[in-house]
């Protein structure tokens, strides 16, 4: 019984592996950097909503 349960549990595991994104998403510096530097200055709306 215990051994059946080892080989279930096995066989059920899920792998994880880090991806690397295809582009390079910029950060909340470098869009901030970038928007300070135009005129008219603007930062992306992104920035002022929760996540909720």
């Amino acid at each position: 019984m215990e051994e059946a349960r080892l080989l279930e549990s096995r066989s059920q595991r899920i792998a994880c592996r880090k991806v690397l994104p295809a582009r390079k998403v910029p950060s909340l510096l470098d869009d901030v950097r970038e928007g300070l530097m135009q005129e008219p200055r603007k930062l992306p709306a992104k920035y002022f909503y929760d996540k909720n």
